[in-house]
C-alpha cells in the first residue's frame, strides 16, 4: 500500500530567498562560495543543483544560527528550481509535526502520473 502525509510545523523558517537573507548568506558564506566555485551569492545560486555541498553550507550555517542559547530557527523555506510557484520546506531535526494525516493513494493516479512522467522518474 502506498500513502501519502501532510502534517503541520509550528516555528520560525528562514526564507532562503529573501533579500535580507541573501545578503547576510553572502557576507557571511562568501569564502565557502568561492572555494565551491560559486562566484556570487545570489538567488540564482540558490537554486543550483551543483555543487551540493555549497547548499548544504547554507543549511549548516542557519542550522547553527542561536539565540539565547537556544536554536533560532526550525528549518528552510525556499523556492523550487522547478518553478517559482513551488515552495519547498528543509526542517532541522527534532521536528514535531501537528495535525498529521495520512490517506493511500493509487499508483496509476493523474497527478502522480504525470509528475513521475515531467521528471522523467519510475515509480518502484
Amino acid at each position: 500500500m502506498r500513502c501519502i502525509g501532510t502534517g503541520v510545523l509550528h516555528g520560525d523558517y528562514v526564507d532562503v530567498g529573501h533579500h535580507e537573507t541573501i545578503a547576510e548568506l553572502r557576507t557571511a558564506l562568501a569564502p565557502h562560495a568561492v572555494h565551491h566555485g560559486v562566484h556570487d551569492i545570489d538567488a540564482a545560486a540558490l537554486r543550483l543543483s551543483a555543487p551540493r555541498a555549497f547548499t548544504q553550507e547554507i543549511s549548516r550555517y542557519v542550522f547553527g544560527q542561536s539565540t539565547g542559547g537556544g536554536r533560532e530557527w526550525n528549518g528552510l523555506a525556499y523556492r523550487s528550481r522547478h518553478g517559482d510557484d513551488l515552495q519547498n520546506w528543509a526542517t532541522f531535526e527534532p521536528a514535531s509535526p501537528l495535525g498529521q494525516a495520512v490517506t493511500t493513494f493509487q499508483n496509476d493516479d493523474p497527478d502522480l502520473v504525470g509528475a513521475l512522467e515531467l521528471h522523467d522518474l519510475v515509480l518502484v
